[in-house]
């Protein structure tokens, strides 16, 4: 009898062997193992050179290189990454795009590292997003991607298309209806352009945000004012009272372009700081260079604009084809004078000629490192790629194709502006924890597998201004997307659509009043 037990014993026993053997075989069968890297998790601050498994689009496991575990493992993948000399980081979320040509726009920004974009910013989004996610879906996506509704889409629904005018009650009720619909369909909040629209009333932006505060989003804001005199901190001021009002989260936009000039950055950190001591959640973002890029039509270039940014139209350069009458008049790459501006922004007003981009090189670098250092800015690129009218050929500011590169490069590992650690939690886990984004931003077991493999020690900018935006940046060396790899030593893996489209369907955290 006790023979009996003892064969039924070691029977139990083998069965419970073999299947724990059997289930560490699955374990160990990954879509990809990245081996010998620098594995960084900024939310646990977590820095070992570790050996990372992938399977279905999720991180399932993680080892520290002198576990013994891993000598005992003989650990097996489809796709085997030496990532020796490499940090191993949470794919880059750039909080703040425009879309443009989606297609090339996001193939600029996933050899920049990033593997999630969030579009529909300053109050532009596609009027439809439903419509517009569908259509995504069908066509795939190179990275994740995720959008605001913009209130100036918005307008221009309801007819209110005069910038210097508030909407009237009727606009604003219909208004409230689409957006409604944009809320159900995903969309992470509404976004404005205050500063392309100036005649929008506190009235309206409110209306807007509450209905955003209703199905469980937020806000986010380009500001009414951009410029060296106190009107820029007041701006942000407007955004904090939204917030306070409404009690929902909001997104600061391009810190540096609205602040980044005279003594305005330090008292405008001060209020960012003093909204976080309230309990309201504010962020900024801000790009890594110091010039901004906009229409040359654009609001913000009405009269006194030289005055308010103390510049001058030689601190200007085009970036898209100027012609008049059939003549070139202007190239990209090529700087303003008083003349070819007083000649060529009036006709842009009068719709006479096509609006070209401009670049404005008047912001204060210092100013922009000063923002990076502060707790409640991350790194965003207001990123996006569109064509030149007369060449066909893409533009771009070079934040489009190497923002992320610069931040890591120049401003983190030349400039020391914060250590690496902190400046991944800027470029991916902030912006996550920020929306919401519950399994991104982190290198973590049960993690999605957005990934940037990338070489402290060589990751640099690449592009130039005028033609040389389209240069890729150095030191990226692979992407991967939902566990595919996207990016191998620096270039596209063809036919590789592995983005998703991110409907909101959580509760953005942070809300002040519950």
């Amino acid at each position: 009898m006790k023979q009996k037990r003892a064969a039924r014993f070691l029977l139990v026993i083998s069965f419970i062997f073999f299947f724990n053997l059997s289930i560490q075989a699955q374990k160990e069968e990954f879509d990809i193992i990245i081996e010998n890297g620098r594995i960084m998790d900024p939310l646990t601050r977590a820095n070992f050179i570790g050996l990372v498994g992938i399977k279905d689009g999720t991180i399932v496991e993680i080892v520290p290189l002198n576990s013994n575990q891993t000598q005992r493992k003989k650990l097996k993948g489809d796709i085997t990454i030496d990532a020796k000399g490499l940090v191993v980081a949470p794919g880059f979320i750039d909080i703040h795009t425009h879309e443009g040509i989606l297609s090339l726009t996001m193939e600029s920004f996933i050899k920049d590292g990033r593997t999630t974009m969030i579009g529909g910013n300053c109050g532009g989004s596609a009027p439809q997003l439903e419509r517009f996610f569908r259509s995504l879906e069908r066509r795939g996506c190179l990275i994740n991607y995720a959008s605001f509704a913009g209130h100036g889409s918005l307008r221009m629904r309801v007819g209110a298309k005069d910038r210097y005018s508030s909407a009237t009650e009727e606009q604003i009720e219909e208004m409230v209806t689409f957006l409604e619909e944009e809320m159900k369909a995903g969309a992470l909040g509404v976004s404005y352009g205050i500063h392309y629209i100036p005649g929008s009333s506190y009235d309206e932006i409110l209306r807007l945000a509450q209905v955003s505060a209703k199905y469980g989003g937020m806000t986010a804001a380009h500001g009414r004012y951009g410029e060296s005199t106190h009107l820029a901190v007041y701006s942000l001021y407007e955004m904090v009272r939204l917030t306070k009002d409404t009690g929902i989260p909001h997104q600061y936009s391009h810190f540096g372009s609205m602040l980044g000039y005279g003594d305005v950055m330090d008292e405008a950190l001060d209020l960012l700081e003093f909204a976080q001591s309230k309990g309201l959640r504010i962020l900024a973002d801000i790009y890594s260079y110091a010039a901004w890029n906009t229409g040359v039509g654009a609001a913000i270039l009405d009269e006194g604009f030289f005055e308010r940014m103390q510049c001058k139209p030689e601190d200007l350069e085009v970036l898209s084809t100027v012609v008049i009458d059939g003549k070139v008049v202007m190239k990209a790459g090529q700087r303003f004078t008083q003349e070819l501006y007083d000649l060529i922004r009036p006709k842009v007003l009068a719709r006479e000629i096509p609006d070209p981009a401009v670049i404005g090189h008047v912001i204060k670098p210092e100013k922009i490192k000063l923002a990076m250092q502060s707790p409640y800015v991350v790194c965003g690129s207001d990123g996006v790629l569109y064509k030149d009218p007369h060449t066909k050929k893409p533009v771009a500011h070079p934040r489009a194709t190497n923002n992320f590169a610069r931040f890591l490069g120049h401003w983190v590992r030349e400039k020391g502006t914060v250590d690496l650690m902190t400046a991944l939690f800027k470029t991916s886990t902030q912006s996550a924890i920020h929306l919401g984004l519950v399994n991104k931003g982190r290198i973590a077991v049960g993690a999605d597998a957005d990934i940037t493999i990338f070489n402290p020690d060589t990751i640099i900018d690449n592009g130039e201004y005028g033609e040389g935006f389209i240069n890729p940046p150095v030191g990226i060396e692979s992407v991967i997307v939902n566990g595919v790899l996207s990016v191998k030593n620096g270039e596209l893996i063809p036919e590789v659509k592995a983005g998703k489209v991110i409907r909101r369907t959580w509760k953005i955290p942070g809300y002040s009043k519950e």
